[in-house]
């Protein structure tokens, strides 16, 4: 009796599907928190801070992007993102 194995090159290609998935999931949702930053803290003109926001949350996901497929090292990229939304989340906590 056969064992059914997957081939090592379907394995890469979901490898890479999974982490380009996890890739453009984190940077989006990091984006989205930047966006929210911005917008709490504009008070007395929240449309203006949001025009403004949308454009630094527009300009800042692909730079994430390449952050998370562009380092070398295995996982250095994703880890680097994922600080950067770790801190963006603090930062809603702590000036809120």
């Amino acid at each position: 009796m056969s064992r059914v194995t997957v081939s090592p090159k379907s394995r890469l290609m979901l490898n890479r599907m999974i982490n380009a998935f996890g890739g453009c999931l984190f940077s989006y949702l990091i984006a989205h928190m930047v966006l929210m930053d911005i917008i709490q803290q504009a008070r007395p003109t929240p449309t203006d801070a949001a025009a403004a926001g949308q454009m630094i949350a527009l300009a800042s996901l692909p730079v994430l992007i390449l952050i998370w497929f562009g380092l070398y090292a295995r996982y250095r990229g994703a880890i680097v993102v994922i600080t950067a939304g770790a801190v963006a989340a603090l930062c809603a906590l702590v000036v809120s």
